[in-house]
């Protein structure tokens, strides 16, 4: 079975959700309810890096 998914909230709900600090910065484009997003697609996901949580495609 293939990782299907579905993308509903928007970024101001996921940093919202996340507890995150004031520096983190909200993409410009909100992103589109998506209802059948597929491994091979390129997504904007919230991810932990060296300097904190970032939005970033994948």
């Amino acid at each position: 079975m293939c990782g299907h998914f579905s993308q509903y909230y928007t970024w101001l709900e996921m940093h919202d959700a996340y507890s995150l600090i004031p520096g983190v910065p909200i993409p410009d484009e909100e992103p589109s309810v998506r209802l059948d997003v597929r491994p091979t697609q390129t997504v904007k996901v919230l991810r932990n890096s060296t300097n904190g949580y970032e939005f970033a495609p994948m």
